[in-house]
């Protein structure tokens, strides 16, 4: 029996299932508080910027403008390039560092830092933060912009996606601001009291 199933050839989108992670403000704060000079520029960079990693390792300070305050990402994973303004926390942070490499994030000896895996670890563990990766801080970028009610074309721009699917994915609103949003409801319009008042009446004639 032949199947007239349009659909029986269309490959199945496989979702991203992995659990991508916001984090609070003051899990943030914990997570500075706790990590060297060098990680703490990284993190900056990248919750105010929502840069990828690579991207930040490869930062160099030809892409910094601190004088009309955006950088400029020539090599992201898309292979294009995008504009990324420097807001006044991002600025502070870039204008503070020593300027002794053509990199941005150098180590003391003045060589270029290439992973932070053993420093954001040793940081979670006694921030007592878990499950988080660094490419969380790209979704708490995102995630923070879309809570902040700016639209989503501009943190696709921002993000550098080229699918406006990819970042939906990074719009998810946490528990406290569902809360927020839902305690904003204000109907003034009508009077509780009343409504119970009507309320007690229809059981005591049904009494």
């Amino acid at each position: 029996m032949t199947s007239n199933n349009p659909a029986k050839d269309v490959k199945k989108f496989k979702e991203n299932n992995v659990n991508m992670r916001i984090l609070s403000n003051d899990e943030f704060q914990k997570l500075y508080n706790c990590s060297t000079d060098s990680l703490k520029a990284f993190l900056l960079i990248a919750v105010n910027t929502g840069m990828r990693p690579n991207e930040i390792f490869k930062l160099k300070w030809k892409h910094v403008d601190l004088k009309q305050r955006y950088i400029n990402i020539t090599d992201s994973k898309n292979g294009d390039s995008r504009i990324i303004p420097i807001n006044d926390v991002l600025y502070d942070c870039l204008n503070g560092l020593k300027k002794a490499n053509e990199h941005v994030l150098t180590h003391i000896d003045g060589n270029p830092v290439k992973s932070n895996k053993v420093a954001f670890s040793s940081a979670l563990s006694k921030s007592g933060i878990e499950h988080c990766r660094v490419y969380d801080l790209r979704h708490t970028f995102a995630s923070n912009l879309v809570m902040s009610g700016v639209d989503i074309v501009t943190v696709k721009e921002l993000m550098g996606h080229k699918d406006i699917n990819m970042t939906m994915r990074y719009s998810h609103p946490t528990p406290e601001h569902k809360k927020h949003a839902v305690n904003r409801l204000n109907f003034n319009n009508f009077d509780s009291t009343e409504i119970q008042s009507e309320a007690v009446e229809k059981l005591v004639i049904h009494k």
